[in-house]
């Protein structure tokens, strides 16, 4: 509601005049400063419209919505890169730290397309992508790692040599821990010494379940 009206795109105001409008919020604020925003033009129904027909593909040559996902997701890319370039615009572009992550999976068929070949059913599946761009970053570079959306706050201080006592779920995606995180069949990461899937997520919930219920985040540590 504190943004101009604008054209609507699946579930609200269309990326491209959001993130424009964001960098204006920005400009704006004492710094530093922190901005969270949540897009919306990639979601479903992933309707093809003016502004995200620019792959030229034929939705019908897809699985349900896949097309208009690809077009989505395309328009997506574009409006980014005009966001970073405003940012650049107004000098703020070096000095920030912008982090841009999918906060869920997709909710598509499994699907072939060009070089992509996405398994709904597989690993792949659950993966999302997240992107981080660090103050003065003039190169990058790809990493391979096992992680969940509560590693990126730990990853962030760790990439940035903050150090803290603060609690914090998570791990550094970086961090060179002996006991490393496998996935269960179910889909859950765990990240305990036991082999057994079902025997580690048991271990795992009654420790959550003890700390929450007695107040224990203290002696997490231990």
């Amino acid at each position: 509601d504190n943004y101009s009206d604008g054209q609507q795109l699946n579930m609200g105001l269309n990326d491209g005049d959001f993130l424009s409008e964001t960098v204006d919020y920005i400009v704006n604020q004492p710094k530093p400063s922190l901005s969270t925003v949540i897009t919306l033009s990639s979601h479903i129904p992933f309707e093809i419209t003016d502004l995200t027909k620019d792959l030229g593909i034929n939705a019908r040559d897809y699985p349900d919505q896949v097309g208009g996902y690809l077009e989505n997701i395309n328009y997506v890319d574009r409006m980014l890169a005009q966001f970073f370039n405003k940012l650049k615009e107004n000098n703020l572009y070096d000095d920030s730290l912008i982090i841009v992550y999918g906060d869920h999976t997709p909710v598509l068929s499994s699907f072939s397309a060009g070089s992509i070949n996405y398994d709904s059913e597989s690993d792949q599946g659950l993966e999302v992508p997240l992107f981080i761009k660090l103050p003065n970053q003039t190169t990058g570079q790809s990493h391979d790692k096992l992680g969940t959306n509560l590693d990126i706050m730990p990853t962030i201080l760790d990439l940035t040599g903050i150090k803290t006592n603060q609690l914090i779920f998570g791990q550094s995606l970086f961090s060179q821990l002996e006991s490393k995180p496998f996935t269960c069949q179910n889909h859950l990461v765990i990240f305990s010494n036991i082999g057994d899937c079902e025997a580690a997520e048991l271990t795992e919930k009654s420790i959550s379940s003890k700390i929450i219920r007695y107040n224990q985040f203290h002696n997490v540590d231990q």
